[in-house]
């Protein structure tokens, strides 16, 4: 079992990274740093830009674990970027 988990964790998020866009990727992550920031808009920010943006308020985080990524998922669904995310062709 262990085997197998390690194969995904390895190889799993190539494979579901490479089926959505790096447009919504990008829209994705900018969205997360806009909530975690409470900022209005992000822009003109670069893959390593908005990286270290997001492990900067991550090592500033106050809060335990399991409740900051409950109010970044809650937030994705609500702002509808998970359907997006899944209505996304090659997903299909």
């Amino acid at each position: 079992m262990s085997g197998n988990k390690n194969t995904f964790s390895q190889h799993g998020y190539k494979v579901i990274k490479n089926a959505i866009s790096p447009k919504l990727i990008k829209e994705t992550q900018i969205k997360i740093l806009e909530k975690i920031t409470e900022t209005k808009k992000i822009s003109n920010l670069n893959e390593t830009s908005l990286y270290k943006k997001f492990k900067n308020c991550v090592d500033k985080l106050n809060s335990n674990e399991f409740d900051f990524i409950s109010q970044i998922s809650n937030y994705l669904i609500y702002s509808n970027q998970i359907s997006k995310i899944l209505k996304e062709k090659k997903n299909y």
